[in-house]
């Protein structure tokens, strides 16, 4: 992976970047003597004062390939804890960024205070930390905001096939049974639906003596320069770029429905089915001719007893094979809303309410 990210640095501007940090730092932090044969410079820096420094640390480890220097960032990292300054935030997203390119294993506790802010670098950690990135993956899980790092997530979890990922995923799910009633003989017709995404955009002021910063961006297709992230019915790939100081713009996706649709494609996958076989989809729309009142309440009770049953399986599936942590199932009742529209020309009478067809079971 070092060498994918390499055809992304411009190295002659990050020379000269370099060249006038080491200037301010003057001879002398140069020339100190590292520690377990890192590279001095980084030694040094790794160990400076100030929040500049530290990340330009980091970022010459990360470019580097200076794998002894793991263990101290992820000591850094976790001495940040939760960063309060700009300048704190701005050194954190360096020694990510360099945990990334050194594809090093961070326990979830060090990287948990960061998931929220740096998703995309933490779900890639987490990915290269085994078992021992599960919370951090389940935490991402948990939350709507993680845009394409939530679908990462869900692949790797998935794939791993970690307890407790699937009831993340089950329980976001809605099923929406919309039934369109029409006079006999006009049978057909069809009611579309959409799906709604959206793209933010926001920007990064790096303040004065910091490194190149590194933006990370995810996608659910193979581009120019990408790397497989998580592998999956979708797979998700990300691609490293830098930029230089000053106003950087960054971006993210957020998907809501194509989110729900990934987790029904992981849920199928953990429960050994084919995706048409889940039948938990978003919204099921039925056509039909109006008789009388008792056929239209059979047809919604039938319709509802059809998704309340599919829940109920993929819930004794998920059991049986371990994927759902004590007391789960319990929580998992399936979201389940009915509506009716009358598209009748002159109907003698209203439909009945839905009420009534939706007692217990």
């Amino acid at each position: 992976m070092q060498e994918r990210f390499a055809d992304s640095i411009d190295w002659r501007k990050v020379g000269i970047a370099a060249l006038t940090m080491l200037a301010f730092l003057g001879p002398r932090s140069v020339c100190a003597q590292a520690g377990d044969d890192i590279d001095p410079q980084v030694h040094n820096l790794l160990a400076a004062g100030s929040a500049a420094n530290r990340a330009w640390g980091a970022y010459l480890a990360g470019t580097g390939d200076e794998q002894l220097a793991a263990p101290r960032l992820i000591e850094l990292l976790k001495e940040r804890g939760t960063p309060e300054t700009e300048e704190d935030r701005f050194e954190v997203r360096a020694i990510l960024d360099a945990l990334v390119l050194l594809q090093a294993s961070v326990d979830a506790d060090v990287l948990l205070p960061h998931a929220r802010r740096f998703s995309k670098m933490s779900v890639i950690i987490a990915s290269q930390s085994d078992a021992q990135g599960d919370p951090v993956l389940l935490d991402i899980l948990s939350r709507d905001g993680s845009g394409l790092s939530w679908e990462a997530a869900a692949n790797l979890l998935t794939t791993s096939r970690c307890p407790g990922a699937a009831a993340h995923m089950l329980g976001r799910l809605q099923t929406e049974i919309r039934i369109h009633v029409v006079d006999p003989g006009r049978f057909g017709g069809g009611f579309g639906d959409t799906i709604s995404s959206g793209f933010g955009c926001g920007g990064l002021d790096v303040p004065a003596r910091f490194p190149p910063v590194a933006i990370y961006e995810l996608f659910d297709e193979k581009v120019e320069g990408a790397v497989l992230l998580a592998r999956g019915t979708r797979p998700i790939y990300f691609v490293r770029k830098e930029r230089l100081g000053g106003k950087i713009g960054v971006g993210s996706r957020t998907r809501s429905r194509e989110r729900d649709e990934h987790a029904r494609s992981c849920l199928a996958t953990l429960a050994g089915l084919e995706r048409e076989e889940l039948g938990l989809e978003r919204r099921f729309d039925f056509t039909m001719e109006y008789v009388d009142d008792a056929g239209f309440l059979a047809r919604v009770r039938d319709e509802r007893e059809s998704v309340l049953a599919a829940h109920d399986r993929l819930i004794e599936i998920l059991e049986r094979d371990g994927l759902l942590l004590d007391g789960e199932a319990e929580t998992l009742s399936p979201v389940l809303t009915l509506s009716a529209t009358d598209h009748r020309k002159s109907p003698p009478a209203p439909l009945p309410s839905l009420p009534e067809a939706l007692e217990d079971r």
